[in-house]
């Protein structure tokens, strides 16, 4: 199995305009559920956030519409069949949930990826404990460079710094897993 983590977008649809979900309501599968004792720490990290909360639940992958998630009309259905297959777990590093799964169902939200706030509610900890549990083949992370980004604002390029400090944190996890950025 490969693990690929991605970072969450700005743009999010809402749930009207998501005509075909990729996963039904019982093929939810909850970052949370995979990081033991960890749970509360990331849990009491999104009560911060839940006041911003709008929209009925969707799967993450669905909500999500920014340009990496828009590079390929297939994308979704791809992915989508990859996870069911269990060739593929995708992570996605949310500003308003720490990470999720692309399976988990997730409401709209409006909130920048504070790096120090998911620090302090031990989400790199969290990453690794879920990628200790799935025992990947390879771990992938898919992010732009801030460099590359035309009109990349100094936000932008400290989240993209922040996602990464993550996924290096994951390194750590199995010397047989590869990890590429």
């Amino acid at each position: 199995m490969k693990l690929i983590v991605i970072p969450c977008s700005w743009c999010k649809l809402w749930s009207h305009q998501i005509q075909n979900e990729s996963f039904s309501l019982n093929e939810e599968d909850r970052f949370e559920d995979h990081i033991g004792d960890l749970r509360p720490s990331v849990l009491l990290g999104r009560k911060k956030y839940q006041n911003m909360l709008k929209d009925k639940s969707v799967p993450a992958l669905d909500r999500y519409n920014g340009i990496l998630y828009k590079t390929d009309s297939s994308l979704r259905a791809r992915l989508s069949e990859a996870i069911r297959q269990a060739a593929v777990q995708v992570v996605i590093l949310s500003g308003g949930y720490g990470a999720v799964t692309a399976s988990q169902r997730i409401r709209w939200y409006n909130q920048p990826f504070e790096f120090d706030h998911w620090l302090q509610h031990k989400l790199p900890e969290a990453l690794v404990r879920f990628a200790e549990g799935l025992k990947p083949d390879s771990i992938t992370g898919l992010f732009k460079s801030p460099s590359e980004a035309p009109g990349t604002s100094r936000c932008s390029m400290q989240r993209a710094e922040a996602f990464l400090h993550v996924l290096n944190r994951m390194i750590a996890i199995s010397s047989n897993s590869r990890v590429r950025s």
